[in-house]
């Protein structure tokens, strides 16, 4: 496919409407021809389309925008080997000297359809601090099956991240249940950052780590406001966690503590819900 064959093809999705810039009027068939025959040109069709895009307004590549987004869903729908070899694509060129918003449109993208292939790229911009954020979202699409090897560059950036996309990063790994992570999770427990403690709690007790409850404890009673209520809820989550597993004494453990601690009657509710909590694990 040439580029003047690409662009015939990119100008048959619509224009956004002038005032408004949105996208009001839709031939869905012009547009669905006009993205299979995208998907057809192969790499190289693909590489120029995402050559189209050059700017925040939407007035200048809004076709272009249109069409790969669309091109995503085409190709996702047409089986793992044409998934496979778009998401490659896409995520071949999210470094380099495209503009910032362009790479972070393409990690969008890269949302919908990346798989393992994706995962060395995506690891590559995790601690460019405008990048960080769209990376980890992707990184946590791609699932959370150890064969993707999606936690492998989140654990190896993390170490030199900033405090914000250390954030992110915890949060994302904390998501995929990443037991090697526990470590960092226990240690972040005792972070400067809020947030990143509250991050850090929730990711245990998602993670349903016996060998937290000590340190989840200790960080709830240790905690003020909106913290407490957070790390309290953890210690709750954790404890219905092991109750599962049929580590039912250490369950009993966190409720017995949290219905002592909590004896105001601004957080009753709290010991009531540990009480029940007692009951249940007998």
């Amino acid at each position: 496919m040439t580029k003047d064959e690409l662009l015939t093809q990119v100008n048959r999705f619509p224009d956004p409407e002038p005032k408004q810039m949105i996208l009001s009027v839709i031939d869905d068939k012009a547009c669905l021809d006009a993205t299979a025959a995208i998907h057809k040109g192969g790499r190289d069709a693909w590489l120029m389309l995402i050559d189209l895009l050059v700017d925040t307004d939407p007035a200048k590549d809004c076709k272009a925008r249109h069409a790969l987004h669309t091109l995503v869903h085409h190709a996702c729908g047409l089986g793992e080997k044409e998934r496979a070899a778009l998401a490659e694509t896409i995520a071949s060129q999210i470094t380099g000297s495209r503009a910032k918003e362009i790479r972070a449109f393409l990690i969008h993208q890269l949302r919908l359809c990346a798989g393992k292939e994706s995962v060395a790229a995506l690891g590559k911009v995790l601690l460019d601090e405008d990048l960080c954020d769209p990376a980890c979202a992707a990184l946590a699409s791609i699932g959370t099956s150890a064969s993707t090897g999606a936690a492998g560059p989140l654990q190896a950036a993390l170490p030199q991240a900033t405090a914000r996309q250390k954030l992110a990063i915890l949060q994302t790994l904390g998501y995929l249940s990443d037991i090697a992570s526990v470590p960092a999770f226990r240690a972040a427990l005792s972070d400067k950052d809020r947030d990143t403690r509250i991050v850090a709690g929730w990711s245990l007790s998602r993670i349903g780590d016996a060998g937290s409850v000590d340190l989840l404890l200790a960080r709830a009673e240790k905690s003020e406001g909106w913290e407490r209520t957070q790390q309290t809820k953890h210690c709750l989550v954790l404890a219905e966690k092991l109750a599962v597993a049929d580590t039912r004494d250490i369950a009993a453990r966190i409720y017995k503590t949290l219905a002592a601690r909590h004896s105001d009657p601004k957080e009753l509710y709290i010991k009531e819900a540990a009480e029940r909590g007692l009951k249940a694990v007998g």
